[in-house]
């Protein structure tokens, strides 16, 4: 049902993968089958049905693999300009390589959610009780970058931010508004406790624009599924981990094995 429930895949266990091989080419001829991956969300995770398997069997990119290869690569291959990329969530740790890769790549990078808490706090503006990371990650020097735009509603000490404000939703209207390209990652707000309003007038404000889309990231396709927005952007990844790192690095493990 899950090929994660056994250990081997983990492992990335070479028996493991000869195992599952053999399945459709008993002998290991290479005649009996082929491996076709088009699960692009875990192909990011060195496992054994990822990037060994592939070893013992002709190897083929599923048709959806190559989508989300092509679309993606929109952003740091003869890309359109302006270039704005939209980038929330919390997770500082895995954004981090995204937000200082896409201040030299993109024209504008707008950081919202509680990754911009940091920024702001570095800022000496007042976060109140919002969450916050416990690293630095080098923000007091990206903060010199111009094309780093921030959220620019502010908060009392007793308070917490759960969304973005009108004004910073304004200014990013304006943004959307010139730019050619929109790639955009992760939510605005901790929409699971109600801060999915300025998320939602924002993508409306993206499908309505005349830029390429490109969405990506587990949250935010998740509420683009929700308000039934699918088709309304020029492509909607199936990645979350996998679209963060491929846009970072260029490439997957699980695309190498391919190669």
């Amino acid at each position: 049902e899950n090929i994660r429930k056994f250990r081997g895949e983990i492992k990335n266990d070479p028996a493991f993968a000869k195992k599952l091989a053999k399945m459709v080419d008993p002998t290991l001829s290479g005649r009996a089958g082929i491996y076709v991956n088009d699960a692009f969300s875990v192909s990011h995770r060195e496992h054994a049905s990822i990037v060994t398997l592939p070893r013992y069997l002709p190897s083929f990119a599923g048709f959806q693999l190559e989508k989300e290869v092509e679309n993606l690569s929109h952003a740091f291959k003869k890309t359109k300009h302006p270039f704005l990329f939209i980038l929330g969530g919390a997770k500082f740790s895995t954004k981090m390589p995204l937000i200082k890769k896409y201040l030299k790549l993109a024209d504008y990078v707008f950081v919202g959610g509680a990754l911009a808490n940091d920024f702001l706090k570095a800022k000496g503006y007042e976060v109140g009780k919002s969450l916050v990371s416990d690293n630095n990650y080098g923000i007091r020097e990206l903060l010199k970058n111009k094309k780093l735009v921030l959220p620019t509603d502010f908060i009392k000490k007793d308070e917490i931010i759960l969304d973005i404000g009108s004004e910073s939703v304004a200014n990013l209207a304006s943004l959307i508004k010139k730019s050619k390209l929109i790639l955009w990652n992760g939510p605005l707000g901790k929409y699971e406790d109600g801060g999915a309003e300025a998320t939602k007038k924002i993508l409306k404000l993206v499908a309505d624009s005349k830029a390429e889309s490109i969405i990506g990231g587990g949250d935010t396709v998740a509420l683009v599924s929700k308000m039934k927005m699918e088709n309304k952007f020029s492509f909607v990844s199936t990645g979350g981990g996998a679209t963060l790192d491929f846009l970072a690095n260029g490439t997957l493990p699980g695309l190498k094995a391919l190669e």
